[in-house]
Parts: structure tokens; C-alpha cells; sequence
């Protein structure tokens, strides 16, 4: 079992031009110096859509891993599974706190995440099986989900009528045969990923 942490502190990201003014009329000079003014006076001539150090980002979660080997027959059966659980994928800008955890991004991550593999060695060949998991998740933590008597939808809490993305569970082969090539030691290893040919979960754009 492996706990762990990780705080990063300012972290770039980049805003869009409305947060920008917003965050500079809201007192914060780091991204006034962003923004053009016409000489002696207030109107914006420009606005530079830039990077700022300016995100706090927290990740902690526990890696669980268990094995297990045994003499079966003439041969060797093992196990082995590998489980992720993320408890907490947060940023923080100052402003406004996001819990990230459990969004259908490519960089946040699900809950949970899992894989299970079987093997067995019958020297000089071994066989494998493996599943794989993922949780399901949302699009937005910021979502509200509903169908009726929806609440007014804001820019930072969007009406949606579903805000799931299903889990996945796909499952993998393998097979591998040891040979002695001129004194040398070799393996030749056939692998077959996602062996029911399983489409990943339709997420919308």
C-alpha cells in the first residue's frame, strides 16, 4: 500500500480574456499588466491572452498492489492486481476553488482505476489474461444535472440534463514461449489488448 501527495505551487494556466479583466478589476495586478489602456484613460486597446504562475494544484491518492504465485500441475500460476484510488485532484487559483476529481478529461483522473492479471508458465510457455478498469465519471463537477425545475444556468453552473460518463472494464491476452537461440536467452510474446474489441464510453463534445 502507497500513499501519496503532491502540492504544486504556481502552477501555469492560461485564462480566457473576460477572466483576465475580471481578475484585474478585482484588484489583482498580475494580470492588469495583461491588459492596454489608450493613453489617459480607461478604454482597453488590448488584451494579451497569456500564461500565469497563478494555480495551486493538489493530488493525493493510494496505490494498492497484491500478488500472489503458486505451483499448479507441472507449471506456475500467479496473480497480480494493481489498484489507484485518487482521493483528491483540486486547484486552487485564489479565487475560485475546483475540484477536478472524477471529470472525463484526458487530465483528470477517475476515482479508480484498476487491473487484474492471471497468468500461468509451463516452461517453456506462458499464457496471460488480464482486466482492466476505469470508473465512471462526469463531464463537470460544476454541473447541475436535471430535467425539470432546473435552477437558472450560469456561466459557472451550467443546467445539463445528463452529466455521466459510463465506466470500462476491457480485457487483454498475452502468450509468450522461451527458446535458447545460439547461447542466447529469448522470448517471443504475442499481446492482444482490448481482445472483445470494446468501444470506449461515447463522451460528448
Amino acid at each position: 500500500v502507497d500513499y501519496w501527495s503532491v502540492k504544486l505551487k504556481d502552477s501555469i494556466a492560461t485564462l480566457i480574456l473576460q477572466e483576465i479583466l475580471d481578475r484585474c478589476y478585482q484588484g489583482s495586478q498580475q494580470y492588469c499588466s495583461a491588459i492596454t489602456f489608450a493613453p489617459g484613460s480607461l478604454d482597453i486597446t488590448e488584451v494579451a491572452r497569456s500564461p500565469f504562475n497563478y494555480v495551486v494544484e493538489r493530488a493525493r491518492g493510494i496505490d494498492f498492489e497484491a500478488s500472489y504465485r503458486t505451483p499448479l500441475g507441472a507449471g506456475d500460476l500467479s496473480t497480480r492486481l494493481l489498484v489507484a484510488r485518487y482521493i483528491e485532484r483540486s486547484t486552487d487559483d485564489g479565487i475560485t476553488p475546483r475540484n477536478l476529481l472524477g471529470q472525463g478529461t484526458s487530465s483528470d483522473p477517475q476515482r479508480l482505476r484498476w487491473n487484474f492479471k492471471v497468468s500461468y508458465a509451463l516452461d517453456p510457455v506462458s499464457v496471460g489474461f488480464t482486466a482492466r478498469g476505469v470508473s465512471s465519471g462526469v463531464y463537470d463537477n460544476r454541473f447541475i444535472e436535471c430535467t425539470m425545475a432546473c435552477p437558472p444556468s450560469t456561466s459557472e453552473h451550467r443546467t445539463v440534463n445528463t452529466n455521466k460518463i459510463k465506466g470500462q472494464i476491457v480485457f487483454d491476452t498475452s502468450l509468450g514461449y522461451d527458446l535458447d537461440a545460439g547461447g542466447a536467452k529469448m522470448n517471443l510474446f504475442l499481446d492482444v489488448r482490448n481482445i472483445l474489441d470494446e468501444d470506449p464510453p461515447v463522451v460528448a463534445n
